[in-house]
C-alpha cells in the first residue's frame, strides 16, 4: 500500500510515467488503433494537451473546412463537369457523323478516268439520206410507243439514283488543277505500267504508288516519275474530298476534310486494285502486300 502511494505521488509531482502504469498515446481519437498498454489521448482529461493532440485537432479542422467548401460549391462543380462532358460528346458526334457516299464516289472516279484518261473515240459520219419510213401497222406502232415510254421511265429512275455521282463528276470537272492532274497521269501511264509489269512499283492502300524495289533496280528517273505521279494523285483525292463536302452540304472543317479525304483515298486505292493486271503488286487495306492473280 505504501509503495503504490509513493508511485502515485511521484507521477503527480513529475508528470512522467513509471514502469507498471499505463502509457498514454495522443492519437486524436478512437479511430486510430491502440496497442496493449496504450490509452487514447481523449481518454485522459486530467493532463495537458500535447503537440500531437494539437496536430490531430488541426487535421480535423482542415477536413471540416474541405467538407464545407465542397458543400458550398457542389452545384458549380456538377454544372462544370456536365458542360465538359456535353462538349466532348458534341465533338464526337460531329466527327462520327461525316457522310461519305462511297458508291457514288467510286462511280465518279471511274467516269472521270474513262473521260480524261482514255482516248475519245471518233464518231463515224453518217451519209445524208432520206429519213426511213416506218412499215409498222398502227397497232404495232402503239405497242412500240408503250415500250419506249417504259424504257424512258427506267432510264429516268437510273439517272435519279446516279444523280449524286454525276454531280460529283461535273463538280470536279470544274477544278482546273484536278483536270491537269488527270492529264499528267495519262501522259505517264505507259511508263508506270512498265514499272508495274516489272514488279518495281505497286499500288498502296492509301491510293499512292509505292516502290517495291531498291537501287540499282530503280534509279533517280523512276523515283522522280513516282513523285510526280503521287503528286497528281494527291490533287485528285483532295478535289474529290472538297466536292463531296460541298455537294452533301457538310461543313468544310479541317476535321471533316481530313476524314473525307482519308475515305476518298481508300476508295481511289480500291479502284487501282480492281484495275491491276495479274502479277502487279497491290496492298490490301490491312497493309499486306501481294501480287494480283
Amino acid at each position: 500500500m505504501r509503495d503504490h502511494t509513493k508511485l502515485r505521488k511521484g507521477l503527480e509531482s513529475t508528470g512522467g510515467s513509471f514502469p507498471g502504469l499505463p502509457r498514454v498515446r495522443h492519437t486524436g481519437g478512437s479511430r486510430y488503433p491502440t496497442g496493449p498498454g496504450w490509452i487514447p489521448c481523449q481518454a485522459r482529461n486530467d493532463g495537458p494537451v500535447s503537440s500531437t493532440g494539437q496536430a490531430c485537432q488541426a487535421r480535423k479542422d482542415k477536413q471540416q473546412a474541405r467538407r464545407t467548401w465542397m458543400r458550398r460549391y457542389r452545384k458549380q462543380l456538377v454544372m462544370f463537369t456536365l458542360s465538359s462532358l456535353l462538349s466532348v460528346a458534341a465533338c464526337a458526334v460531329i466527327t462520327v457523323n461525316v457522310y461519305f457516299p462511297e458508291k457514288d464516289v467510286k462511280s465518279a472516279y471511274k467516269s472521270l478516268e474513262e473521260e480524261l484518261l482514255q482516248p475519245t473515240p471518233k464518231k463515224e459520219k453518217e451519209a445524208p439520206g432520206q429519213s426511213p419510213t416506218s412499215s409498222l401497222r398502227p397497232g404495232q406502232q402503239s405497242m412500240l410507243a408503250v415500250i419506249r415510254t417504259w424504257r424512258v421511265t427506267l432510264v429516268s429512275e437510273a439517272m435519279a439514283q446516279d444523280d449524286l455521282s454525276r454531280r460529283i463528276t461535273q463538280e470536279i470537272k470544274g477544278y482546273p488543277e484536278v483536270i491537269a492532274a488527270y492529264k499528267g497521269i495519262g501522259q505517264r501511264l505507259a511508263r508506270m505500267n512498265q514499272l508495274r509489269d516489272q514488279g518495281l512499283v505497286g499500288e498502296a492502300k492509301d491510293g499512292k504508288a509505292a516502290l517495291r524495289a531498291n537501287p540499282p533496280q530503280v534509279g533517280e528517273a523512276e523515283a522522280a516519275l513516282l513523285l510526280e505521279e503521287n503528286g497528281d494523285r494527291e490533287v485528285i483525292i483532295n478535289g474529290m474530298a472538297k466536292a463531296i463536302l460541298k455537294l452533301t452540304q457538310q461543313e468544310a472543317t479541317p476535321a471533316n476534310l481530313t476524314k473525307v479525304k482519308t475515305q476518298a483515298a481508300e476508295t481511289f486505292a480500291s479502284i487501282r486494285r480492281d484495275a491491276a493486271h495479274p502479277g502487279w503488286w497491290v496492298q490490301i487495306p490491312n497493309g499486306t502486300w501481294g501480287m494480283r492473280k
